[in-house]
């Protein structure tokens, strides 16, 4: 399974449905740190850079229930929260692979080239077929 990070496309993929087009895809083409990416219309990649930061304990959503005291799992939950700063504009050039799945199990993958951080090809990989669970 392993980490990846999740890329929402906005540059149109000529032949996905709208659900596919408008889905939030995965890669493990970047940095594999669970990072959330953007690819805009026009092409360019962005990175969605947020802060971090520990929720208080009375903030946190067990807080004050009997879970809370009986189990240290409970006192996790919620423990991080974010805030988004911050697109930073990633100047790309290489392949990046996009892949999801669609409402009726189809696997949709595409490969998108970048050149001096704009698409300049996208092209679909049709390997795969329906995903059964």
């Amino acid at each position: 399974m392993g980490l990846y990070d999740d890329v929402k496309c906005e540059y149109l993929l000529w032949d996905a449905p709208e659900e596919v087009q408008n889905d939030t895809f995965q890669t493990k083409d970047l940095n594999c740190m669970m990072c959330i990416y953007t690819i805009t219309k026009d092409g360019e990649l962005l990175h969605h850079i947020y802060e971090y930061y520990d929720v208080p304990e009375e903030e946190r959503p067990h807080y004050g229930t009997p879970e809370w005291d009986q189990n240290t799992f409970y006192k996790i939950v919620g423990s991080m929260g974010s805030k988004f700063i911050e697109y930073k504009k990633i100047n790309y050039h290489g392949i990046i692979n996009i892949y999801t799945i669609g409402d009726d199990s189809e696997w949709w993958e595409y490969e998108i080239k970048f050149t001096d951080g704009k698409v300049t090809d996208v092209k679909r990989d049709i390997r795969g077929t329906n995903y059964e669970d």
